[in-house]
């Protein structure tokens, strides 16, 4: 559990894996994937990035075990290049509680540039966050 806090007060450091700029449409607490959306095997992924920056949360990289640690104010998630498990544990000290692990059928990747993609459908076990695919696209919005 510390490991996770410190992990989500780094400052950005080595997070360049995830520098390349995508056109994301931003409103408040809501981010639009449209053409930055990659299928694979009928999953819909997304930059994390990009995620991460549109929905205001902080995201570190650990190059050493490949993974990311995308927080928010209250939760927390750990996402590792290849391993299809995802679980939402807390964010700040004192306070108890995480998700069952969940299995989405799909692990995140990092594609040739660097960039991790993960599952759309991981945000919604991030708690506090709603995941719609249609024709616009996919929403990713915050939960009032």
């Amino acid at each position: 559990m510390i490991a996770v806090l410190v992990g989500c007060s780094m400052l950005w450091g080595s997070v360049t894996a995830f520098a390349a700029e995508e056109e994301v449409q931003e409103t408040g607490a809501e981010v639009v994937f449209q053409e930055e959306i990659v299928t694979k095997n009928g999953v819909s992924y997304i930059p994390l990035r990009q995620a991460a920056d549109g929905l205001g949360l902080s995201l570190t990289w650990n190059r050493e075990e490949r993974a990311a640690v995308l927080c928010s104010e209250m939760r927390s998630m750990k996402l590792t290049e290849g391993v299809d498990l995802y679980v939402s544990t807390a964010a700040q000290e004192g306070m108890i509680g995480m998700t069952a692990p969940m299995e989405l059928g799909a692990a995140p990747f990092v594609d040739e540039n660097g960039k991790m993609y993960i599952p759309a459908e991981a945000f919604s076990v991030l708690v506090g966050y709603e995941v719609a695919e249609g024709e616009g696209g996919i929403v990713i919005s915050q939960r009032a």
